[in-house]
């Protein structure tokens, strides 16, 4: 999620209580594990996952059994060395 402003070992905060709208940063249950991308939703109404990284081609995540959404990401903060 580099291109969303996201580097590894962030800590993001998540507000579990929030309803998801398409186009957030969320963190999802997609088959039993956890991951954070954007609530994406494709033109036959599918809601898949989408990573934000332009030097890496990752692929939309489609959930093969289920997609849960866990929260809504609303900020983040890096630990200064």
């Amino acid at each position: 999620m580099i291109d969303a402003g996201f580097l590894e070992g962030d800590i993001v905060v998540v507000d579990t209580s929030m309803e998801a709208d398409v186009g957030q940063v969320i963190v999802g249950v997609v088959d039993d594990e956890y991951t954070m991308k954007f609530y994406m939703k494709d033109k036959k109404g599918n809601y898949f996952l989408q990573a934000a990284n332009q030097h890496v081609d990752y692929p939309d995540i489609y959930p093969q059994e289920e997609l849960r959404i866990f929260g809504v990401v609303v900020g983040s903060f890096r630990k200064l060395i």
